[in-house]
């Protein structure tokens, strides 16, 4: 009877509750106990390996949290059937990391002849085993029993954890043969879950709760996965979860949980530490709340489920947002206690919050990345920049050209991803799609994101030749625009648009080219499915035209549907690629950088949109402190006739510059019109190229960039003969404070620079030399902050001179 009663309360440990009610907890699921036939047969069929007394081995199998580190293992029972015992040890290897505090926390007691066994074992931290001191004297029947050994389930490559039996001497007990290895856990699931369709958001508009009350449901996944055996095997802590709220808590706004959580199943409740209701943020700014497992009667064979309700509080001024909720079971630890991670406590997880961030991210970001078909021997990279703290989940899908899916041999589509936190995703298109995706036909990869900003870029380049350009992949589809560039230097000038028709309807783009003095040449027009790419070369859109007599010229564009349209302009040597442009009017604008002399030179291309009044311009070269060159006239007047277009280079228009590398930035001021009571200036596009004198490697970007106070560039090379360079340039009348950080593809920051800009002042250097910790960083990010609004673009390029790109900014700014 005492034998039966240490069993009951040793391997099946009760819970308490407050009042001190004991109730039983753990129940075994299975056991391999053998069948009296069972162990007939094989004491007829088998034979003692060595030793004097031959044991059998039995366990019983539990299961465990996946993401548990301090896990309790199956009992493991050895029986004497034959001989009798000599005094030599037992090891018991088991196959995932013993984390048990103490071998105090392990229980080993024996019947028969065994009773003198040891209370607890000995740990041998060499095999992860433990060592059992068998004692003299046991015959038929007399027994040993393990139990409270805990192991840390995380990395184990397998579907169960087992415990290798073995003697350690010659001279020594044996095992039964077959029966050294037993199952002691036989599945590993996760602890809980907590469902998204039954949570709603609490919600806050101008100050006022739009509903006041939600609640969070968490589910238990097993019967004994919720545990309040404080004192028995080891545990020192009940089950505990902290309900933290997401993405935070807003100035203005409180938020009250409920003392206890109850399970309708059992009784069974989640209690705050506090045992009363916790209103968040605290004084000390924190905004997690801790509940703790409290079980009912039959907690241990039953699946419970928890809910807790929150409400919410709300001063007018608060603003608008949405809150919802994570738990997280705690404390979190590590299977071997450290710096990082120090809690002894058992239990102890990994840390799973649920749901996941990347589940309750609010919005819709979508990007486009056009590709080429494979035999166009171009190449295509990708980028996408989280630059939020939050994981983000995005999905790609590739379409052709005629607006379908690709599918095929070789082809994964659509394909999904997870993104680090401030993280970042680059890769090959083949990469992502397969070594097959675009064999076929070009088109446009779609990425659609569950967040509120993400940041896309893209490069293409050339197989054979040292071409390589890109852009940002931003999807904002316009009716009317410009394309400002009709290549016409170099060797084999070209030009290709590319159409892109997000909707599902059929459009139709109606394309006006004009030469450099406005004069319409000719007209077309290109259809484009719904979902569906175009590229064409401008040869092929106006075969009557004989574009190689062109020294300039554009396009408009009009469309009855809104369309994304990008131009690549070039020749054999390079290429660049620009977006289509919406005219702006304003009386300054900025080329934040040029570059002449030293075998540099710099475009300026303007183009007056305006049908019936001129554009007189000015243009001033400034050096980096924001002051003015000085050089004679360095104020050169141009005068753009109404649809005309003005191509100047830097040298050009500044010839007292000289032949030396001068670098700096130009003030684009445009006089205003007065028209009756009303002024205003003529409405510009246009664009700035830079380019060396041997043709190769050249960068564009459009004229209009706006001021951003929080932007990135979603590219960084600065290894394998690749370098990125930063401008940053203050165009307001106050100083900048501009903070620029490097990231890794991992979000991890690699370090940042700190500077203050005073009005007018530039910066351009190499990321490496603003960032040192960056130097020869390939992948990951540049975030750029700044106190106020300031321009600025990126610049990377090889080593040897034969390719250079320019990177606009991306607005991530919330």
């Amino acid at each position: 009877m005492i034998f039966r009663q240490f069993i009951i309360r040793t391997w099946f440990p009760q819970r308490s509750d407050a009042g001190g009610t004991q109730e039983v907890r753990r129940a075994m699921a299975k056991t391999s106990l053998m069948t009296a036939a069972g162990l007939l047969l094989s004491m007829m069929s088998s034979v003692s390996l060595f030793g004097q007394a031959t044991f059998t081995v039995a366990s019983s199998v539990a299961t465990a949290a996946d993401i548990g580190l301090t896990e309790l293992t199956g009992q493991i029972d050895l029986t004497v059937y034959s001989g009798t015992t000599v005094a030599a040890p037992f090891s018991i290897r088991y196959s995932a990391p013993i984390t048990n505090n103490s071998m105090q926390e392990v229980v080993v007691y024996g019947t028969g002849g065994l009773i003198p066994v040891a209370p607890h074992p000995t740990f041998d931290a060499v095999n992860n085993a433990i060592l059992i001191d068998v004692p003299a004297g046991g015959g038929f029947g007399s027994q040993i029993r393990i139990l409270g050994v805990r192991v840390a389930i995380p990395g184990i490559n397998d579907n169960r954890v087992t415990a290798f039996v073995t003697g350690l001497s010659a001279a020594g007990n044996s095992i039964l043969a077959g029966q050294n290895i037993v199952t002691v856990i036989d599945r590993f699931l996760p602890p809980f879950t907590v469902p998204l369709n039954t949570m709603f958001p609490l919600e806050f508009k101008n100050g006022v709760a739009i509903n006041t009350q939600t609640s969070i449901y968490i589910h238990e996944t097993y019967p004994t996965a919720f545990t309040d055996s404080v004192g028995i095997l080891g545990q020192t802590v009940r089950t505990t979860f902290k309900i933290k709220p997401f993405p935070g808590i807003p100035q203005g706004v409180k938020l009250i949980f409920a003392p206890i959580a109850a399970s309708a199943e059992t009784l069974a409740v989640l209690r705050t530490k506090s045992g009363q209701a916790e209103t968040v943020p605290r004084d000390d700014g924190s905004t997690d709340v801790e509940y703790e497992y409290v079980s009912a009667i039959y907690s241990n064979v039953t699946i419970e489920s928890f809910r807790f309700f929150i409400s919410i509080e709300v001063e007018p001024t608060a603003g608008s947002g949405t809150i919802k909720f994570q738990a997280t079971l705690v404390p979190i630890g590590a299977a071997k206690p450290d710096a990082t991670h120090p809690s002894t406590a058992i239990p102890r997880y990994l840390e799973l919050t649920l749901p996941d961030e990347s589940d309750l991210l609010m919005g819709t970001v979508e990007l486009a990345y056009p590709f080429r078909v494979q035999q166009d021997a171009t190449y295509t990279g990708i980028a996408v920049t989280n630059p939020l703290p939050y994981r983000t989940k995005i999905s790609l899908t590739a379409y052709d050209a005629n607006g379908l899916l690709i599918f095929g041999a070789g082809v994964t589509n659509p394909v999904s991803f997870i993104l680090p936190r401030s993280g970042q995703l680059a890769k090959l298109a083949t990469e992502i799609f397969g070594t097959g995706f675009n064999a076929s036909s070009l088109g446009t990869i779609r990425l659609a994101g569950n967040t509120s900003v993400l940041a896309g870029f893209y490069l293409q380049g050339r197989e054979s030749t040292s071409g390589l350009d890109g852009a940002t992949a931003d999807l904002s589809p316009k009716q009317k625009t410009f394309l400002p560039v009709v290549s016409h230097g170099g060797p084999s000038p070209a030009t290709e648009v590319e159409f892109y028709n997000p909707g599902t309807e059929r459009a139709t783009a109606t394309l006006d080219l004009y030469d450099s003095t406005g004069r319409k040449v000719s007209v077309a027009s290109q259809e484009v499915v719904g979902g569906g790419t175009a590229v064409r070369d401008l040869r092929e859109i106006f075969p009557q035209v004989d574009l190689a007599s062109f020294e300039g010229g554009y396009i408009s564009t009009l469309s009855d549907k809104p369309l994304s349209l990008k131009e690549t302009f070039g020749n054999s040597l390079d290429f660049n690629v620009l977006p289509a442009q919406v005219p702006l009017q304003q009386e300054r604008f900025y080329f934040a950088h040029f570059a002449s002399g030293g075998g540099y030179e710099t475009e300026l291309n303007l183009i007056n949109t305006a049908s019936s009044v001129a554009a007189s311009v000015t243009l001033t070269l400034m050096d980096a402190s924001g002051s003015p060159f000085g050089i004679v006239s360095n104020a050169a007047e141009l005068t753009i006739q109404p649809g005309a277009q003005a191509i100047r280079t830097v040298s050009a228009l500044f010839p007292d510059l000289g032949s030396t590398l001068r670098t700096g930035y130009i003030r684009v001021d445009v006089r205003p019109i007065s028209t009756g009571y009303y002024s205003s200036t003529p409405p510009i596009v246009g664009s700035l190229r830079f380019s060396a004198a041997s043709g190769y490697s050249s960068a564009a970007l459009p004229l209009v960039m706006a001021p951003m106070s929080e932007f990135v560039y979603s590219h960084v090379a600065q290894a394998l003969g690749y370098y990125t360079g930063v401008a940053v340039l203050n165009t307001g009348s106050t100083a900048a404070t501009v903070t620029v950080r490097a990231y890794r593809e991992n979000g991890q920051e690699a370090g940042s620079f700190v500077t203050v800009l005073q009005p007018g002042q530039k910066i351009a250097k190499l990321l490496y030399e603003l960032v040192p910790a960056s130097s020869g960083q390939l992948g990951g990010y540049i975030r750029i902050h700044s106190s106020q609004p300031i321009l600025s673009f990126s610049l990377f390029g090889t080593d040897d001179g034969l390719s250079l790109s320019a990177i606009p900014p991306q607005n991530v700014g919330q």
